[in-house]
């Protein structure tokens, strides 16, 4: 395929607004989808997305500088394209892995920051073949992942950064199981570890970047979506699609034994992609949608002990395939059944709030009063910090339900008022916390 550039545009800042827990970004420029992305380092994310209502057009949007500005291509595929994965090695090079014409592979990589697009001479059959998830280890090492052909999974490596790609020997693969495949974007990588999960419920695992392959059954019929913090401690769920809110199961052994992990919401929940589970940590975040399917309540949640709590941190954003790198920097992208009719598609920037707080070790460096405690009609917040900054005062019920939120902007002493009188007698608590920590407490309503 001939490398060509079909456009590149959205080079000054497309800010909507801070909202909520999020800063908002609209760099397509058209309705399409989110459906992968990856992180380079603290300024720099690429996102894949493309259109499935029409299947018309596929495109990957790159900012360098955190999303003061945006670099936006069309992909050069054929008819019906559909952006499966993409992986990214540096500022300027990235994989994505796609079908043209729903059903012929194949595997892109841009040298120049996405201006240019070329073939990257991976294997794939022209009919056969569904590539499903890829990965770079390094910019030579890249692993990429498909549906079985010729009754296998189909698992390419390269060492030289996709200039040629080794079949992985079948007989370091377990066989499928009768029927059974990947899911697009249905894996996950840390350090030389790498993982894919099937439609069967089954995981499949690598410790050396994806020459030799283990395989585990979780408790899911069927799964569609992974995300691991570390070689032992990860997450799997089959989501959006099926009766009931989204099963979401964790493991702390690698894979041996799983058990089920629920948000507090009463209403039937469904997860935009997979929770992203922070590399090398306890945190999780959770972008939910309600009933009805894909247009109900939009709602962000978060769990710093592996699951076992969660706290609703915002609402009003549909958080997909969130990704993050840090404690201090993530991202995350409006999913494609979403057809919004106000704005183009969005993503969102979690980076420099004070939701960072909640999601670091770190105590609020602060003298915090609440009073009364316990209460009747209201308590008061008082904050004495070391220094200024902004601050978020978060009210929620024994669910972890947000009842209250106020935005406090830049100020190292404040008093706030919280209003109880509406709310039925029990134990609430109150979360102050700016970006470098936070502190919560228990307040009793009579």
């Amino acid at each position: 395929m001939k490398p060509f550039l079909l456009y590149i545009a959205l080079l000054i800042p497309i800010v909507a607004k801070a909202q909520e827990a999020w800063a908002v970004y609209e760099p397509f420029g058209d309705t399409i989808g989110v459906y992968s992305i990856s992180l380079y380092n603290a300024n720099t994310a690429w996102f894949a997305a493309c259109r499935t209502d029409g299947h018309d057009v596929a495109m990957v949007a790159r900012t360098i500088d955190g999303g003061t500005t945006f670099n936006t291509s069309t992909l050069p595929l054929q008819g019906a394209p559909y952006t499966a994965c993409i992986t990214s090695t540096d500022e300027s090079t990235a994989y994505v892995i796609a079908l043209q014409n729903w059903g012929n592979a194949i595997t892109l990589k841009t040298f120049d920051g996405g201006q240019t697009w070329q073939e990257a001479n991976t294997p794939w059959d022209p009919v056969v073949s569904w590539p499903d998830y890829i990965h770079a280890f390094s910019p030579a090492k890249v692993c990429q992942i498909g549906d079985p052909r010729n009754g296998e999974f189909e698992v390419y490596n390269t060492a030289n950064g996709g200039i040629a790609w080794t079949l992985v020997d079948p007989a370091n693969i377990p066989d499928p199981l009768p029927g059974e495949f990947g899911f697009n974007n249905g894996g996950s990588a840390v350090g030389n570890h790498i993982w894919f999960v099937t439609n069967r419920g089954r995981v499949y695992h690598s410790a050396n970047s994806g020459y030799n392959w283990d395989v585990v059954q979780t408790p899911l019929a069927e799964a569609g979506a992974l995300a691991y913090s570390d070689e032992n401690n990860g997450i799997v769920t089959y989501w959006g699609n099926q009766a009931g809110s989204d099963q979401l199961y964790r493991t702390t052994n690698g894979g041996a034994a799983w058990e089920a992990i629920t948000l507090p919401i009463s209403e039937t929940y469904h997860f935009y992609g997979i929770p992203a589970y922070l590399k090398g940590t306890s945190i999780m975040v959770a972008g939910i949608f309600t009933e009805p399917q894909f247009f109900g309540k939009n709602q962000t949640w978060i769990s710093k002990d592996r699951g076992d709590t969660w706290i609703q941190i915002s609402d009003g954003e549909s958080i997909g395939w969130p990704a993050f790198n840090s404690a201090t920097h993530g991202w995350a992208g409006e999913w494609g059944p979403i057809n919004p009719t106000d704005h183009t598609t969005r993503v969102y920037k979690y980076i420099g709030s004070p939701l960072v707080g909640l999601l670091s070790p770190n105590t609020l460096d602060a003298k915090v009063r609440i009073s009364p405690n316990p209460a009747t009609e209201f308590v008061q917040i008082e904050v004495h910090s070391t220094e200024p900054s902004s601050f978020w005062c978060m009210l929620h019920d024994a669910q972890g339900r947000l009842l209250r939120k106020t935005d406090i902007k830049q100020t190292a002493d404040f008093s706030q008022k919280v209003d109880l009188q509406n709310l039925s007698a029990g134990t609430y608590t109150i979360t102050v916390t700016s970006e470098k920590g936070s502190m919560s407490t228990l307040v009793i309503k009579e």
